[in-house]
């Protein structure tokens, strides 16, 4: 008899033990996704029918994968009848017309559209040249969309960062006088006005905004661009966060990650609010913040639904690319002027010694997986294991 007694009480205590390390949290997200089925393109493309704007929240500026959605959002009939128009945050401002007569010019030969282009990325940037991959091949994609549509329907892309001429730059002391500006949370009110202007300019077009980081969120001005045009826009603007590794960590330790892994999600999108993705506190997601300003907005809004409507899931971790360089990036006539740049940006000692080895680098398509890759995917896949 006390044998079957002792042997209950272990098969009890064994139970209780197995139900305490299921993660209630990670089940509601678990549950919560079983009942959700619109794929992250759909789903966007729905925002449109509701909203004019729509501001996605873009992972890595390197990160390759996410402008696979990005155009296949963009070269949708939907998107295009709409009259959908993009701003991006890539690409100082003054670069606009030279952009888009490139991206309207029917008439290009393939060799012309690959030396427009090259002309277009090595002047779209602050920094002595914009290395990743993806802006190059999205704008060359949409520049043969564009070559297949009529006029009127043919996608325009306003570039809105800091203006900026390396034609106006001859030391570093200009150098650094702008780059104080840029490094500044002031940059974002001049991106903002910026946005502002264009859609109050083309108030019948629809608008999908490309930002990074802090720049796509609803928050007081100084913190995000975004914010700029939601409030101007309040009724017509919402915004969308992209699964993505932010400070070199999953969102909330791995769980989310994990959830749509159990769920076998890979493509997904839905509203934020009063789900348990949009409950959870924001810290879970930004980790930490560099600037101690912010901690009394985080006081009044510690939500993730606070910051985002919406939320995509595309591809998991392991599935992203980061992609850097382009061919003959640095090459010809650009080689001098990106020495110059150099000199001016980092300095003589290492713009000498740096010169050859980035020329080499960037001159080439380049791709690998995050640095830590292998430790988020075994946060995320403990969650998993603990969760059996």
């Amino acid at each position: 008899m006390k044998f079957f007694i002792s042997l209950g009480i272990c098969v009890f205590y064994s139970l209780l033990g197995i139900s305490q390390n299921k993660d209630n949290q990670l089940n509601e997200y678990i549950n919560f996704l079983n009942t959700q089925n619109i794929s992250a393109k759909e789903y966007i493309l729905e925002l449109f029918d509701r909203y004019d704007i729509v501001v996605l929240c873009e992972r890595h500026h390197q990160e390759m994968t996410q402008y696979d959605l990005i155009f296949d959002i963009v070269s949708d009939k939907r998107f295009i009848d709409n009259h959908g128009q993009i701003i991006m945050e890539v690409g100082v401002a003054n670069s606009h017309e030279k952009l888009n007569a490139f991206l309207h010019n029917d008439t290009l030969s393939d060799d012309k559209v690959e030396d427009s282009l090259l002309s277009i990325i090595r002047n779209n940037d602050f920094n002595p040249l914009w290395e990743m991959t993806n802006y190059p091949t999205f704008i060359k994609n949409l520049y043969y969309l564009n070559k297949n549509l009529p006029g009127q329907q043919k996608i325009t892309v306003y570039p809105v960062d800091v203006p900026f001429s390396w034609n106006t730059v001859a030391s570093q002391k200009e150098y650094k006088a702008v780059m104080d500006t840029i490094d500044s949370f002031r940059s974002d009110e001049i991106m903002g006005v910026q946005m502002q202007k264009i859609v109050t300019e083309h108030n019948h077009n629809k608008f999908l905004i490309i930002m990074n980081h802090y720049h796509s969120w609803f928050i007081p001005e100084k913190y995000g661009a975004a914010w700029w045009i939601k409030n101007k826009f309040p009724e017509k603007t919402v915004n969308v966060l992209l699964n993505n590794v932010l400070q070199g960590n999953l969102t909330d330790d791995g769980r989310w990650d994990a959830a749509f892994k159990i769920t076998n999600k890979e493509d997904l999108g839905f509203d934020m609010a009063n789900t348990p993705f949009g409950k959870t506190n924001f810290n879970k997601y930004l980790i930490k913040w560099y600037d101690n300003e912010i901690d009394g907005v985080l006081k009044q809004h510690n939500k993730m639904q606070d910051f985002f409507h919406g939320y995509v899931f595309y591809k998991p971790i392991e599935k992203q690319i980061l992609s850097y360089g382009y061919p003959n990036y640095i090459e010809g006539e650009f080689k001098k002027e990106f020495d110059r740049r150099s000199k001016i940006a980092f300095g003589k000692l290492v713009a000498f010694f740096g010169k050859y080895k980035i020329r080499k680098h960037y001159n080439k398509v380049r791709q690998k997986q995050y640095n830590n890759i292998d430790k988020q995917i075994n946060k995320r896949d403990e969650w998993i294991d603990n969760n059996k």
